[in-house]
């Protein structure tokens, strides 16, 4: 297969789909409340006069084009992946270079998707057994027609 339009679509309707995400970075309050996603580029411009840390917490917001951008209640967890994109971090669906947002069809399979990642880590970097993070468990919807790679 050569690119995306070679890549067979398939509808995806889950209803309680979960995605476990380690707490890196808190929610912002930029993409939940009463900003519409246009108005994103000149509040961070505002905000950054008072809060320069605030690109730590926002990201990388030139990264998602302005028509892709989602706002309201729960947006931070949608945007966050987009955002925050490393080399450093790659995961099982990108080398890190862009964002990727996956989820389980429900908590299982979320959970053991996210187990199987932080040890990983956690041998990779010789981290001593214990407590390592706070995890957070988002539940959402999906509905959409999405490239199905289960055949790749």
């Amino acid at each position: 297969m050569s690119g995306a339009a070679d890549i067979p679509v398939s509808r995806v309707e889950w209803k309680g789909a979960v995605r476990i995400i380690r707490s890196a970075f808190p929610p912002i309050d930029l993409f939940e409340d009463i900003a519409d996603p246009a108005d994103w580029p000149l509040l961070i411009s505002a905000e950054q006069k008072t809060n320069p840390r605030i690109m730590a917490t926002i990201g990388n917001l030139d990264l998602v084009p302005e028509g892709r951008r989602v706002g309201g209640n729960g947006a931070s967890y949608l945007m966050a992946p987009f955002t925050h994109v490393s080399t450093d971090r790659p995961s099982r669906f990108t080398d890190g270079s862009f964002g990727v947002l996956y989820v389980g069809e429900g908590f299982e399979t979320a959970l053991f998707e996210t187990i199987h990642h932080h040890a990983r880590f956690m041998a990779r970097t010789r981290q001593a057994p214990g407590w390592t993070s706070q995890f957070r468990e988002i539940v959402m919807m999906v509905d959409a027609d999405l490239h199905d790679l289960r055949a790749l």
